[in-house]
């Protein structure tokens, strides 16, 4: 079975792999599986799917034009190893069988969705169980319901992010929250040096990134895994819809938000 992936080799999301199983909007838009926050990005950029067994790569009338290997194209099928270009971003296009799989070394390696059917079993099941159980323990979440709970954990994504690896880097872009399923991740900030200065470290059960989806800002700190570390990451609009359902949520997130914006903030001018 051949497998394809697009692979970030720059900006926000890179070092992310992206498996391209039937299509992939890339653009600026929320709307997007790859959202890229670049001007040079429109907000539907390029669309790349798989037909009779092919990979194509098609322009969508974006303004600054999409580019294989250096060449404008408006529709052109790729190659292993073709690069593309969105604007002033490169993605990597890359093709493998089953038996020559190998460590693409990426940042994240995203493990699909979770399964919280009643009948599962196995390990899908067993990590489907530690997924309900970490978010019905997490602060914000520990008055939701067990239902709306159980549709939240489908719509979620799980991450094994390798040890050293990070997850967020300070200055970025992003909206998405995570909570930490297994393992550990520290927090770091920047002193008025330039140089990283250690925050905090989160473990099993706890969250980080809701400063960026409270305030639209770039991310207030980096973080990064401390050990193999499986996340849990909520998007933007998963999160938006449980503040709509609960509104008491907000007032929460508001309180974690002031304190751990006045522990980096002290971190920094104390460095």
């Amino acid at each position: 079975m051949v497998h394809s992936y697009l692979i970030a080799e720059e900006g926000v999301t890179k070092g992310m792999v992206f498996p391209l199983e039937t299509r992939l909007t890339i653009g600026r838009g929320e709307e997007n599986d790859i959202r890229l926050s670049h001007s040079t990005v429109s907000r539907t950029h390029t669309l790349v799917y798989l037909e009779n067994g092919q990979a194509v790569v098609e322009d969508m009338e974006s303004r600054n034009g999409t580019y294989v290997n250096g060449e404008q194209v408006n529709k052109a099928v790729l190659s292993s190893g073709d690069v593309i270009w969105v604007g002033d971003v490169a993605l990597r296009f890359m093709q493998e069988n089953e038996q020559d799989r190998i460590d693409l070394g990426a940042e994240t390696q995203e493990l699909g969705h979770a399964d919280l059917s009643p009948g599962g079993s196995g390990e899908l099941a067993a990590r489907s169980r530690r997924l309900m159980e970490a978010m019905s323990e997490v602060p914000f979440l520990a008055n939701f319901p067990d239902e709306e709970l159980a549709e939240l954990g489908q719509e979620a994504k799980l991450l094994l992010v390798k040890q050293g690896k990070h997850i967020v880097r300070e200055g970025d872009y992003g909206r998405s929250m995570y909570i930490v399923l297994e393992g550990k991740v520290q927090v770091l900030t920047q002193d008025n040096q330039g140089e990283d200065v250690h925050v905090s470290y989160l473990a099993e059960n706890q969250f980080f990134g809701e400063i960026s989806f409270l305030t639209a800002a770039p991310r207030f700190a980096t973080v990064q895994a401390v050990e193999d570390t499986l996340l849990c990451e909520l998007s933007y609009e998963s999160m938006k819809e449980v503040v709509r359902r609960s509104p008491e949520v907000k007032g929460i997130l508001d309180e974690y938000y002031r304190e751990r914006l006045r522990e980096l903030q002290a971190k920094q001018q104390s460095s």
